[in-house]
């Protein structure tokens, strides 16, 4: 069993303003008892896609200051912030414990869609981060966009995942919030997963952060407040779900195959 802390927050361009509000979601997963947070998108810098030069200093400042903030997290995290690699910048999500991150996520879908031009600014990442074991559960991260594609989710699935989570700035629009819902719940249905969605709130974002059981319940929910959110995870229930659906172990791989290439 693992207690996730599902944190929903309204980032902007500053970088010190997102640390402080982080670090005060931070003390109220750390009193709730959870063993893992998850922040969404753009946690430390909220993007303006015209503004590749402001992203970088962005990008600068937070590289500064991140030791730091790695050292204030005493509950084991998954982070999202702008990547400064060389010419470079990637939207990168990485799992923190004992003040040091362990292993990264560079975004791999950018949304370059619904008028959006987040390739503006960012580059894209190649390779998918299986993630890591939590209290035994095998959970791992993507960000946003990535949840219309599913067979980075079915991938993690038949590799033994058991919690994918979602970092997320969903933009608002129309139907864009039942979007948001319905593929985190499909997600977790037809691949058996708990599934997470950890939301940017405000006028731009959606918010709707929440969590969803492998049977599609809902499980956690905030829809519009800035704050965090608790659900256990078990992984009998991943497990009993597989067993019972048999979704995975009726795959026809002689029919057709899901492999990740490696780059």
């Amino acid at each position: 069993m693992v207690r996730i802390a599902v944190a929903q927050m309204q980032s902007s361009d500053d970088v010190d303003e997102n640390i402080n509000k982080s670090i005060s979601l931070h003390a109220k997963a750390e009193r709730g008892s959870a063993d893992l947070i998850a922040y969404p998108e753009y946690q430390l810098y909220l993007a303006d896609y015209s503004k590749r030069d402001d992203a970088f200093l962005a990008g600068k400042r937070v590289h500064n200051i991140l030791p730091g903030f790695l050292d204030s997290l005493r509950v084991p995290a998954l982070i999202n912030y702008p990547e400064v690699y060389g010419n470079r910048i990637y939207n990168t999500s990485a799992f923190v414990r004992d003040s040091k991150i362990q292993w990264k996520y560079r975004k791999i879908h950018l949304f370059n869609a619904f008028s959006r031009k987040e390739g503006d600014v960012f580059s894209a990442g190649r390779k998918f981060q299986l993630g890591g074991l939590a209290n035994e559960v095998k959970f791992s991260t993507l960000t946003c966009y990535d949840l219309r594609f599913p067979e980075l989710s079915r991938y993690f699935a038949i590799s033994g995942g058991e919690l994918l989570i979602y970092q997320a700035g969903w933009f608002s629009g129309e139907n864009k919030a039942d979007q948001w819902l319905t593929l985190l719940k499909a997600t977790a249905i037809q691949d058996g997963l708990y599934v997470a969605g950890a939301g940017q709130t405000g006028p731009k974002f959606t918010g709707n952060s929440v969590v969803f059981d492998p049977d599609g319940r809902m499980v956690a929910h905030e829809r519009k407040r800035e704050g965090v959110i608790f659900a256990d995870v078990s992984k009998d229930s991943v497990m009993r779900y597989r067993n019972d659906s048999a979704l995975l172990s009726a795959r026809r791989d002689d029919i057709y195959s899901l492999r990740m290439h490696k780059k």
